[in-house]
């Protein structure tokens, strides 16, 4: 009984550190400390994830439904009766010659929209670096938060924002680093571009684009069509089940002249 009586004990004991251990783990933590209330706050790159996430579509989304610009500078503006707004739509191929293919306006259209991303959120990026330094420092850190830059690209089924940074976080006389931070949002923005610039392609090379059969091809992508009565083609791309449209111009190849 007395040897029975010692395991039990003994067994308490094992448990008891065991808890202890873990309790002390869970209240002292490591690392860089979380960044507010929700889940994905809980680290630096989730709180410049959930404020940088809006800016990013915005700015996207406008782009693809303008046919890649911010602000076009060579479009036209239209109105599709079902989205009661007019907006200006580029230009990606274009000649005023009647009967003649059209000329691409854009070679590289994914860099071209990288690049007018990147401006669209260059403020938003910075400021959101700033608000993680204040919000760690109203935990009682000491932040030497080191700011230098960032880079976007438009990569299959994403956005990536790699951004150039330092955060020195200092509490009770120890002192954490962490460098660079990688934010990325789900889009098919990298996707509908590609098939933009292979029907400017297309258009520029036969004065067509065959949409039936590449649509057999790729079933994941809805290519529609718009004539004006200009004679431009209005060209609407879209993902299956995914509500972005990218939409762009095409003038050329036996198009009237008024």
């Amino acid at each position: 009984m007395n040897r029975r009586g010692q395991v039990t004990i003994f067994i308490i004991i094992g448990i008891l550190l065991v808890v202890a251990v873990i309790l002390f783990f869970i209240l002292s933590g490591s690392g860089i400390p979380g960044t507010g209330g929700t889940e994905k706050k809980q680290n630096p790159t989730g709180f410049l994830d959930l404020c940088l996430e809006d800016k990013i579509k915005e700015g996207a989304q406008r782009i693809a439904i303008q046919g890649g610009s911010i602000a076009p500078s060579f479009s036209r503006n239209f109105m599709f009766t079902e989205e009661g707004i007019s907006r200006p739509i580029s230009y990606l191929c274009y000649t005023e010659i009647p009967y003649e293919a059209c000329g691409v306006q854009v070679s590289m259209l994914t860099q071209k929209i990288e690049n007018e991303l990147q401006d669209y959120i260059a403020s938003e990026v910075e400021s959101c670096f700033q608000g993680l330094g204040a919000s760690l420092e109203s935990q009682g850190y000491v932040v030497d938060a080191r700011y230098h830059g960032f880079t976007l690209s438009i990569i299959p089924e994403k956005i990536k924002v790699n951004i150039n940074a330092e955060l020195i976080l200092t509490k009770n006389d120890q002192t954490t680093t962490q460098k660079d931070f990688e934010v990325g949002i789900f889009s098919r923005l990298f996707e509908l571009s590609s098939l933009a610039q292979e029907i400017v392609n297309q258009e520029s090379t036969y004065c067509s684009f065959s949409y039936g059969g590449y649509t057999v091809l790729y079933p994941n992508y809805d290519i529609e069509t718009f004539r004006t009565a200009d004679s431009d083609t209005i060209y609407t791309l879209k993902y299956k089940n995914f509500p972005d449209k990218f939409r762009f111009i095409v003038r050329g190849c036996n198009f009237l002249v008024i």
